[in-house]
């Protein structure tokens, strides 16, 4: 019956495609003992943005595959970071029942599957990639002119450096409400004070700053279709259906119990011809699975 019951589960995950969620991790304690168990820093260290872009990816992976062995439902064999922007990851998983994708988004602290992703998250994914690139090209661009030896270069981006300073460091990091907002204030300050207009043209950056505007804004779109799907979506997720699960096998177990009891054969065992015929269905929806096609090439995806 245990085995029905994981097929009944695997069957609701078998179309997963991914989605990512965006966090400041590498601020987060468990990827600092994360670095210090690996000695990559010791105790005394301090964290900076180059540890999270060299190490969090893995420190995801690990994490993950730990969460995903503790999974009762699926025998993981291997977990492969196969998408990162600047903190966002993707995960292959290879499992004996099934290859899927998921995000750490996907899971809660025991490494079960929360629930099925919407179909907007891929195309969020990638606009959130380009106006990351935006800002931070952006930031380094206006970085390195404020060392130019033409004054006039110099100080136009002095002037831009100011303003972006204002707003803080590591703005692609934000989570996407705040990364929208604050990208908007920037464009915003950009198009209509004067000397930060001036100071574009001398860098010949507002072609860059109309591709952040318009990147910035197709994502705040996208994010609102996908809020108005979650709105609109069934609350129901691999939780709930494990619950109903969990509740028609027990009606079942009952049933067989009550015939059992009725015809009052004790010798015999009430179960034995329920579990092969459930044993033989169960075999045929595997058959079933390994057939089907894939609607993700993992292959492809873990090269990249």
């Amino acid at each position: 019956m245990q085995k029905h019951l994981a097929i009944y589960l695997l069957i609701i995950v078998i179309s997963n495609s991914c989605k990512t969620s965006k966090s400041t991790g590498y601020t987060n304690t468990d990827f600092r003992q994360y670095l210090i168990t690996n000695k990559i820093i010791d105790s005394n260290s301090s964290m900076n943005d180059k540890l999270y872009d060299d190490y969090y990816s893995n420190f995801m992976k690990y994490r993950t595959k730990t969460k995903l062995e503790k999974n009762p439902y699926l025998k993981v064999n291997k977990v492969y970071v196969h998408y990162r922007t600047s903190n966002s990851v993707e995960f292959s998983v290879y499992s004996d029942e099934e290859d899927f994708c998921l995000s750490d988004y996907d899971l809660d602290m025991d490494g079960k599957i929360l629930s099925l992703p919407d179909e907007n998250t891929t195309t969020l994914l990638n606009i959130d990639k380009r106006r990351d690139d935006c800002i931070n090209g952006l930031f380094y661009v206006v970085q390195g002119y404020e060392y130019h030896f033409e004054e006039t270069l110099r100080v136009a981006a002095q002037k831009l450096a100011t303003n972006l300073r204002f707003y803080g460091s590591g703005i692609s990091r934000l989570n996407y409400q705040a990364e929208t907002a604050t990208l908007t204030n920037i464009i915003n300050d950009w198009e209509t004070k004067p000397e930060l207009i001036a100071a574009l043209t001398t860098l010949n950056l507002t072609a860059w700053k109309d591709e952040m505007k318009k990147q910035n804004n197709a994502f705040n779109t996208v994010y609102l279709d996908r809020t108005q799907e979650y709105g609109n979506a069934t609350p129901e997720n691999l939780i709930s259906k494990r619950n109903e699960a969990n509740t028609v096998y027990y009606a079942l177990r009952d049933r067989i119990t009550a015939f059992h009891t009725l015809i009052e054969a004790p010798a015999i065992s009430p179960y034995a011809t329920s579990i092969n015929q459930l044993n033989a269905l169960i075999d045929q929806y595997n058959n079933l699975i390994v057939g089907r096609a894939k609607s993700v090439d993992l292959t492809t995806s873990t090269q990249n």
